[in-house]
């Protein structure tokens, strides 16, 4: 391709030769002007500037020692005077194990080194840093050398020199380090090639084991040193690179040896600094006696590299008319002049010729924008223009002024008149008043519009006039447009429809075409661009609606979608919210966390509060709490809402924010109240009554958590340990189905969902029926559709019921699969071994023994007489008291029906709660295996007379025993053993009975005899089974107790079978001690 050209050249004629160095001339001057090709700067060579006291050649300092540390003082080592400079540090040490080389080098006890290179592991090491000009800081600071490296110096040496014009943002030269190290005796050789840079420098240091070091440098290389160090031999060489590699043999001979090498970067010697014409507006009237005036907008910028201005100088036209002029710093709308935002450089003294001194203008490649801006003086000769441009700069060398290339802004004086405007409603009021029918009015200045929702009597958060407009107090007042800023809305990246020089309306045009604002705070949901500490999130964006529409409400900015705008973006996506976190939050009016800005919950009520870039948050009414602000969530404390706890805003995972952070006090429950028509106000502290005696989720089985939540309440979610926030705090309870699939809610009785507000259930004359376990009230819903199906056969078949805090969880063992314990058999009533009770098969109506839960007893005992109300409704009559022949049986008829609490309550008897829900002090409501048991007799009434039972009376029977019972007609009676119902219906009669779950099974129901799947072993052939709940087979002969009548029994012979009392004294048990071989049962079986 070369050959082809020349020989195209060659054959052109002088004509043509001279027109293409012509063409080649302007084309690379055009991109030199351009800035497409710039001439490389001029670079000085790295220059040795050691100013110390030694001790070797070059200025080079030591130090040498042991161990170390090593200091070295600014007397030893000096850096002399020189621009860009490096102090460079080399350490060489040997050590008695091979490792690889880490210390601090620090000088004036504080100011870190830069690493530039190190040997790998071996027992010699060499190792160089280095120190930039701004760390030198004068001559003033020693240098202290540490080893940190663990492994102790048997020898050490440091050495410092200065070298000047060192490039300081990269000193090292890409591709220019090199190291080696060896303890095989086979190197002796170190063959350098490193990157190099032209006027540069490249600096070896080499350590051996010799305790003379005698290393032999290439050819062309300064050596400072080449010494006997501690025990070992140390060397340094340095020279200005001589090709790019540096190449070259360092050799000597040792048994251990390392090396390192750097090579350094040299500084330019000088760059340009150029002007150009920045934003100008467009020429424009000024008046007498106006202020801030911009008369001409530049820019600074170098050529390469960095450069400091320390004055500007500009020419001005008509000085005589100008009172005042400044160089500003334009930080703000590029062109214009913004108070507060510009920053005041320099003050000139008009004339001709203005200097602008003092500067320190730190300039780079990266244009900078400024301003000239002039007083008028209040007798300015009118029609007269003024011009500032600049002239000149003055650089700190080596960098020198460049190109300049700028023009100013045409000012025409015009005539003022004084009056004092402190504000802008001096003249517009506050706010401008909207033109009305929707047309622009020139004659007034008013334009149709939004500015009475802006500000006045309509006003609707904190908006001042320059968060739109320009700033017309200093600048561009009376210009003849209407102007909007950049930062619109007063944030960075608001924008305006209108807001650029074309599109500004004419002060004077009747025509009216409204835009939009986007991205500006006042419209956004508030989710950054605020004004709180540490906020650095940017406005969200958004659009407003058109100026001069009428805004629909609060959603209109923030909660879009939410009726009454609370915010609903999702939480964390742009900041914390927890607006919606639940029912109950999303419930509340804005004011019952806003008081301060609405007292009324749906409209402003304290303008200064909104839309003042603050979050304003204070409590109302009965609500208390007090807030912190964090840009990463705030946090409320003592919250009434939350039991006086605290939550992080946001943070749905902490322990303030979760089931038992909240649960663990008595909580206000605002929307319960707002559902029982303030019956239930509060929510009760579930988490203290889980850790007491009696519950589910008991203390010794460990502490509940979060997760157990979830076994019974579909407020809580598996998925996430956590709130199902669809459901939660919405004011009622939904308990989950244990044998449905997922998040499903228990059914009614006739098959619906059901959920409730808080449990209830009543103890009164009446409360209980034949009927009522169809009926759908809450507390025969819950003990059929909710306990009783998890405590079945096959338990809790839901696995989203599965509590996660424990082991391995399964339907028999919900709460995160905690073993109940080894009494918890199948023997002994449980579902599996370990697990839940399986209390549905205690209740089935074919038992032979049941209470009546879940369905009636269809028998004709007990009798209605003999039982208390609420569960006496029904028997009112019956045939005879006594059965005195198979063939006259009793009249039979169905019981009433009961549920879990009227066992498992207390004895105060709450109708507004279950006690067994989450835990109590005690399971049920009165004692049991104790003299005249509380809980028997809760039910079953209680004779007066003779004893608790009255058993004792054979002339007048009477209390449980008497008259109507099934024991009536004994001959005798055994008050003392008659005074403890285990002795016969329970399995056993030891004190205490069998425990935990056997005497649930005892008390519940069943159809055998304890620990075993027969009946009455008399009867077991015809199917008999333990009727009235005598089950015990301790105090019993083999082929007792024995009915009246029944199959395969020879009518007649009822018989409780003691023996004369043998078989009834167990332990300190007082027994019976007497024979009822014959009595007159009260009950057909």
């Amino acid at each position: 391709m070369g050959e082809i050209i020349m020989r195209k050249v060659k054959g052109m004629n002088w004509a043509a030769k001279i027109s293409l160095v012509l063409i080649f001339t302007l084309v690379f001057s055009t991109f030199m002007y351009q800035g497409l090709y710039k001439p490389k700067p001029a670079e000085a060579a790295v220059t040795n500037i050691s100013a110390g006291t030694g001790p070797f050649t070059n200025g080079w300092a030591h130090a040498t020692g042991v161990a170390g540390p090593h200091t070295i003082t600014d007397a030893v080592m000096q850096c002399g005077a020189g621009t860009n400079r490096l102090l460079v540090v080399m350490v060489e040490t040997e050590t008695g194990t091979a490792h690889v080389p880490t210390m601090t080098i620090t000088k004036g006890g504080g100011i870190n080194h830069t690493m530039a290179i190190r040997s790998p592991s071996g027992r010699n090491q060499v190792y160089i840093g280095y120190f930039t000009e701004s760390q030198i800081a004068g001559n003033t600071n020693s240098i202290v050398v540490t080893n940190t490296s663990g492994t102790a110096w048997t020898g050490s040496d440091v050495y410092t020199a200065c070298f000047s014009d060192v490039l300081q943002a990269t000193p090292v030269v890409a591709g220019g380090t090199q190291s080696m190290a060896s303890d095989t005796g086979t190197v002796t050789t170190f063959a350098l090639s490193v990157a190099t840079a032209t006027n540069g420098m490249v600096i070896v240091g080499n350590a051996t084991n010799n305790a003379a070091n005698a290393v032999t440098p290439p050819a062309g290389w300064t050596e400072p040193f080449d010494v006997a160090g501690t025990g070992y031999g140390t060397e340094m060489a340095f020279r200005a690179p001589s090709a790019n590699p540096e190449t070259g043999n360092f050799t000597w001979t040792a048994a251990r040896c390392a090396s390192a090498a750097v090579s350094l970067n040299p500084a330019p010697t000088g760059d340009s600094v150029n002007v150009t014409d920045g934003t100008d507006p467009a020429g424009y009237n000024v008046g007498q006696g106006s202020t801030n005036n911009v008369a001409d907008g530049f820019t600074m910028a170098t050529n390469a590299n960095t450069a400091i201005v320390t004055a500007v100088t500009a020419s001005l036209t008509n000085p005589a008319n100008v009172s005042g002029i400044r160089l500003y710093k334009d930080n703000g709308v590029v062109g214009t002049y913004e108070a507060g935002t510009d920053t005041l450089l320099s003050t000139g003294t008009p004339g001709a010729s203005v200097t602008f001194s003092g500067l320190s203008e730190n300039l780079t490649t990266t244009a900078g924008n400024y301003l000239i801006v002039v007083d008028i003086a209040g007798g300015a000769t009118i029609s007269q223009t003024i011009v500032a441009t600049v002239t000149g700069l003055t650089v700190t060398a080596p960098d020198s002024q460049g190109t300049i290339t700028d023009s100013g802004t045409i000012l025409t004086v015009i005539a003022g008149t004084t009056f004092t405007i402190t504000t802008c409603d001096g003249c517009h009021g506050n706010s401008p008043v909207d033109s009305p029918g929707g047309v622009r009015n020139a004659a007034t200045g008013r334009f149709p519009g939004s500015h009475n929702q802006h500000g006045g009597t309509a006003y609707i958060g904190y908006i001042v006039c320059t968060d739109c407009h320009v700033n017309n107090t200093v600048t561009r007042h009376r210009n003849a447009k209407i102007e909007f800023t950049t930062n619109f809305g007063g944030a960075t990246g608001g924008t305006y429809s209108r807001a650029n020089a074309s599109a500004w309306f004419s002060q004077t045009n009747t025509s009216f075409a409204p835009g939009t604002c986007s991205n500006v705070y006042c419209h956004s949901g508030g989710t950054g661009g605020t004004a709180n500490a540490g906020d650095t999130r940017t406005v969200a964006p958004n659009t407003s609606p058109v100026w001069s529409s009428v805004m629909s409400g609060c959603n209109t900015c923030h909660g879009v979608g939410q009726a009454d705008g609370a915010p609903s973006y999702t939480n964390w996506t742009t900041k914390a919210n927890s607006h919606l976190v639940s029912a109950t939050h999303n419930a509340q009016t804005c004011n019952v966390c806003h008081f301060a800005t609405t007292t009324t919950g749906n409209s402003i009520t304290s303008f200064s509060n909104h839309a003042n870039r603050l979050y304003d948050v204070a409590p109302w009414g009965s609500a208390s709490f007090t807030y912190a602000y964090n840009v990463r969530g705030g946090t409320c404390s003592n919250i009434s809402c939350h039991g006086g706890s605290n939550a992080v805003w946001g943070s749905s995972g902490s322990t303030t924010f979760d089931c038992v952070g909240c649960h663990s006090n008595s909580i206000s429950a605002p929307n319960a109240s707002l559902a029982s028509g303030g019956t239930v106000t509060t929510r009760d502290d579930a988490v203290a009554e889980f850790g007491l005696t009696w519950g589910h989720k008991k203390s010794t089985r460990g502490a509940v958590g979060p997760g157990d939540c979830i076994v019974c309440h579909l407020e809580g979610s598996q998925a996430t340990g956590g709130r199902w926030l669809t459901l939660h705090g919405d004011g009622y309870i939904d308990l989950r189905d244990p044998d449905g699939a997922g998040q499903v809610p228990i059914k009614d009785m006739s098959g619906a969902d059901y959920r409730f507000v808080k449990y209830s259930v009543s103890y009164a004359a009446g409360s209980r029926w034949t009927t009522m376990h169809t009926a759908n009230i809450t507390s025969n819903i819950v003990t059929i559709k909710f306990c009783m199906a998890c405590h079945d056969a096959n338990g809790a078949t839901n696995t989203t019921a599965w509590s996660s805090t424990g082991g391995t969880r399964n339907a028999f063992m919900p709460f995160g699969g905690v073993n109940l314990g080894a009494s918890y058999t199948t023997i002994n009533g449980a579902a599996a071994n370990g697990g839940l009770i399986n209390v549905a098969k205690q209740f089935w109506p074919s038992n032979s023994s049941r209470h009546p839960v879940g369905a009636p007893n269809f028998r004709a005992y007990p009798y209605s007489g003999r039982l208390l109300a609420p569960y006496n409704g029904t028997w009112s009559s019956r045939n005879s008291n006594i059965m005195t022949s198979a063939a006259t049986p009793r009249t039979k008829s169905n019981s009433v029906v009961m549920v879990c609490d009227d066992c498992h309550t207390t004895a105060a008897l709450p109708t507004t709660r279950t006690i067994t829900a989450h835990g109590w002090s005690s399971s049920l409501r009165g004692t049991y295996f104790v003299s005249a048991p509380t809980l028997c007799l809760t039910c079953h009434i209680q004779g007066t007379g003779n004893g608790p039972y009255n058993n004792t009376s054979t002339a007048t029977p009477g209390g449980t025993h008497g008259s109507g019972s099934a024991f009536a007609a004994a001959v005798t009676r055994a008050a003392q053993a008659m005074n403890y119902c285990h002795n016969c219906h329970f399995s056993t009669n030891v004190a205490g009975g069998g425990g935990r779950p056997r005497n649930a099974q005892d008390v519940h129901g069943f159809n055998e005899i304890y620990n075993t799947s027969a009946g009455w072993t008399y009867g077991n052939a015809n199917g008999m089974r333990p009727v009235a709940f005598i089950r015990n087979t301790v105090s019993w002969t083999a082929n007792s107790p024995r009915p009246y009548a029944a199959p395969g029994i020879t009518a007649g012979q009822a018989n409780c079978g003691d023996s004369g009392g043998a078989a009834f004294d167990i332990g300190t048990i007082f027994g019976c001690n007497d024979n009822h071989t014959t009595y007159n049962p009260g009950g057909s079986y």
